[in-house]
Order: structure tokens, then sequence, then C-alpha cells
């Protein structure tokens, strides 16, 4: 939707949709805005890619529905992306792009969640004296970077496993109809045994001819 250009410049198309979400042109500012603030604060460090689009598009705003669809289906199809790879995240295609991003978003939305906006700001200080990330974390969070990478993983298979049979309506009607005919099936499986139960129990009941 925009793009942020070292501390000062945001360009942002006006003639034609985000590539990836439908974000309001407020959304598309705040986000290009956390950019250029990281810039001017953390410029000469090398912030990941990750944190950097994360911090982004949280600030920017929450999670979208579209986002969690499309982390349940990168689960699902075992696309995720790795934190390491996302550092050339301009070279990928359209849907590693949008599962990066995703990712991205709820990785630092996951890191205010549990630790606060104090610990982050907290990461960034430490980041500023010790020159490097992942010292960074270890000292904030006492995790290194594969296992606060292992953390966002097993979080958002726990929250976003299956939650593509909500978003995707096709599946979800395809669901409904597979319940329904299995509670058909079943239903005419308990009739028939319980019309031969009885037909049984009359059997018993009705005396033989002498």
């Amino acid at each position: 939707g925009g793009g942020a250009i070292g501390t000062d410049t945001i360009v942002i198309p006006v003639d034609r949709q985000s590539a990836f979400y439908e974000s309001s042109m407020e959304r598309i500012i705040l986000h290009e805005m956390v950019h250029i603030a990281l810039n001017r604060v953390w410029g000469r460090l090398h912030i990941p890619r990750w944190f950097h689009e994360g911090m982004a598009m949280t600030l920017a705003g929450d999670l979208l529905f579209e986002e969690r669809v499309i982390l349940s289906r990168a689960i699902v199809s075992g696309s995720l992306v790795s934190l390491d790879s996302m550092e050339k995240l301009n070279r990928f295609n359209r849907w590693r792009a949008r599962v990066a991003y995703s990712q991205c978003h709820f990785c630092v939305e996951f890191l205010l969640e549990i630790y606060g906006r104090d610990l982050v700001a907290e990461l960034l200080a430490q980041t500023r004296m010790t020159h490097n990330f992942e010292t960074a974390c270890v000292k904030v969070f006492g995790l290194n970077m594969a296992e606060l990478e292992k953390l966002f993983q097993r979080e958002m298979e726990s929250r976003y496993r299956f939650f593509f049979i909500v978003g995707d309506y096709s599946l979800f009607w395809v669901a409904i109809l597979c319940l329904a005919i299995v509670g058909f099936v079943v239903t005419k499986r308990r009739n028939r045994i319980r019309k031969e139960r009885m037909e049984h129990e009359e059997e018993v009941q009705t005396p033989s001819p002498r």
C-alpha cells in the first residue's frame, strides 16, 4: 500500500488498491510513519525485518480477519516463513509475501500481548546499548531468536490451525453438508436398529400356535 524511504519520505500510490489487504489510507499512513520513526531512532542499528514490519502493522491496527485466514492456510499447507528469510521479503512472490506480512504482524502483536509495551520499548533500548537485536532479546525476554520463533509458531498453530474453515465460506458449507449427511446416515441406522429390535420383541411376545 505504500513505502517508507529513509527518515523523512513516505510514498503512497493513490491510483490503485493495496497489494495485499483492504487497508484504509489512515492505516497505511500510520504503518509507514512507524517505519520512519524506527529509522530515525534506530536507523544505524540492524532491526530485523520481521520486527520492523510487525511493529508498523501492529501500531497501525489489529490483526485482520484476512491475515488470520492466511496464517491458518499457511500452517495447514506447511508454508510458514522463517524469520531469517524475511530479510529478503521484497523478493517473495505474492502468496509468500502475504504469509510473511501476516506472520510479522502476529509476532509483534503477540509480544505486546504477552510482555506489554514497556518491555518491547526496553527491547529497543537494549538493542541500542548492545548493538545486537538477539542479545537484547535474551536480556529482555530470556529467549534467543530460535526459541522466540518456536514460541511464535506454537502459538500461531494453537490459535489458527483450523481458522481457515471459518474464513473460507465454501469449506464452511461443505463441512455443514458433510455433517448433515453423517447425521442423516446415523439417524437412519438408529431407526433401522430400533425397528429391528421392536420386531424382535414382538416375535418373542407373540405366542406360538399350538
